[in-house]
């Protein structure tokens, strides 16, 4: 984890693992990878997955509290951040 948006659920430095085969739902945390731009420079976030619309991702962050929404033409993956419960 890098950066502060997810404190204090997520820390930075903190290590998270991912999960593809179970598709993230409303309250899972997920992470966000987002298509290359056309320099090839790519991003991903962390944050809450709160709505899915045809059109949108909603997500929540914590520090700033505060909802995104991310056009969906823009994200090249979703992918969900397992919990304790998953790993054990």
């Amino acid at each position: 984890v890098q950066g502060t948006s997810m404190d204090p659920r997520y820390l930075p430095g903190e290590l998270i693992y991912l999960e593809k085969r179970r598709a993230p739902q409303p309250g899972d945390h997920v992470v966000i990878e987002m298509r290359p731009d056309k320099d090839g420079h790519q991003e991903a976030f962390l944050k809450r997955l709160v709505a899915v619309t045809p059109t949108k991702l909603k997500v929540a962050q914590y520090n700033p509290a505060k909802t995104i929404e991310i056009d969906r033409k823009a994200i090249l993956q979703v992918i969900r951040v397992m919990t304790l419960a998953d790993l054990f």
